[in-house]
């Protein structure tokens, strides 16, 4: 084998490699569905390193499709909905879960093949900024 061929090999090997590492694609929850990245600034919400933590007046609902919703509650206005968010990865629709650390404060926890999870809003499903 000529060092020619072995160069080209080698090239057509790292090529196939960072194609499949790469990707332009918007981060997908564990339903599918596309989502937006989150607003800069989100009512009731302080933003602490790679969590989300509520501000008095507002509570986490976990939802059925796996996303957590931010709520006023009664005392802080109208009660109703401020924002649901989500987790999505470029590494596949199951690699990453909105959880629950405690009462106050949120996270983005990988499922296994995701190397950096990240918060997003779901795009078809409201309330919240668009």
């Amino acid at each position: 084998m000529k060092l020619r061929d072995i160069i080209s090999a080698g090239a057509i090997g790292l090529f196939v490699m960072t194609a499949g590492c790469t990707s332009n694609k918007a981060p997908t929850p564990e339903t599918g569905k596309a989502m937006d990245p989150l607003p800069d600034v989100i009512e009731g919400v302080e933003r602490t390193g790679d969590t989300l933590r509520k501000k008095p007046g507002f509570g986490w609902v976990k939802q059925p499709d796996g996303t957590i919703m931010l709520r006023r509650q009664a005392e802080t206005g109208d009660g109703g909905d401020v924002i649901r968010v989500g987790c999505g990865c470029d590494t596949g629709p199951h690699a990453c879960e909105a959880v629950l650390i405690n009462d106050d404060t949120i996270k983005c926890q990988t499922k296994g093949d995701c190397l950096s999870c990240k918060f997003f809003k779901p795009k078809d499903i409201g309330p919240g900024p668009q």
